[in-house]
């Protein structure tokens, strides 16, 4: 009977109220109706649709949570990769997903994209990960964000690096700020150490620009913070501000050195 629902009864308002059938059999039909029509057709955005009207009507968990995902999808598909299937896309994990859903941005875009994009992926990661506390000996690639960001620093896309780092510290109207718990960066610890270990295991010698940015994005210090690691932190962050002003003043005799040359120094002295 589910099968030959027509499209009146799906598009009014409450098509299941009056049925016999259990959530589970709505959900599954949904669900199957919408990878049919984004396996047979292509159109993904019309599959999101029908998710979205199940989701909205039944208001059932395991619907709106495929839902969610396929949207996710949707914006891969559309914004990014034409050619990736809904099957190929179950088989990536949260960091590849933000990679996908990044892999055409450019250093003017990619804040904006961050946001218009890879808000639900990254906030469904840290969702899982709001109960770890942030100290010397926490592993920061826990972070998608973060491991995304680590990884554009060893890459040398310094750039990239800052133009992130700057949207998440001043972000769009309606998004949160870093250390509130729905911040792309929900830590002002973490922020400070994903900054600069970027900074650091960069080897570029001809991107100060975007080091400054960096800089600048970093939280100022809170005197009143009682905590030794995050005053140790913004003592790090003291130190970066030197070694900028020494590169920028070794440039001016045409003598470049990347910035964790500085470091190598500081551990030999």
């Amino acid at each position: 009977e589910l099968a030959h629902l027509t499209r009146l009864e799906i598009l009014s308002s409450k098509p299941f109220i009056h049925s016999s059938f259990t959530e589970d059999q709505v959900t599954s039909w949904f669900i199957t109706k919408a990878q049919q029509i984004d396996e047979e057709s292509g159109f993904t955005s019309n599959a999101e649709q029908l998710l979205k009207i199940g989701a909205q009507q039944t208001e059932g968990e395991k619907l709106n949570a495929f839902w969610s995902d396929f949207k996710i999808y949707t914006n891969i598909v559309y914004q990014c990769d034409p050619t990736i299937t809904w099957e190929a896309f179950g088989k990536f994990g949260n960091s590849e997903i933000l990679s996908k859903l990044l892999s055409n941005s450019t250093p003017k875009s990619i804040g904006k994209d961050l946001y218009q994009r890879c808000t639900a992926i990254i906030q469904k990661s840290n969702e899982q990960l709001k109960n770890v506390a942030v100290g010397p000996d926490t592993d920061i690639t826990q972070w998608i964000l973060v491991r995304y960001l680590l990884q554009l620093g060893k890459k040398n896309h310094l750039l990239l690096c800052s133009r992130i780092l700057y949207a998440v510290a001043d972000p769009p109207k309606g998004h949160a700020p870093v250390g509130a718990p729905d911040s792309l960066i929900p830590n002002e610890i973490l922020f400070i150490r994903c900054a600069l270990r970027c900074v650091y295991s960069s080897n570029s010698t001809n991107e100060w620009q975007a080091v400054n940015e960096i800089y600048q994005s970093i939280p100022e210090r809170d005197p009143d913070v009682q905590d030794e690691y995050y005053h140790e932190l913004h003592n790090q962050v003291d130190l970066l501000d030197i070694h900028l002003q020494a590169s920028e003043l070794l440039s001016q005799y045409n003598i470049s050195m990347p910035l964790n040359s500085f470091l190598n120094l500081n551990s030999n002295s």
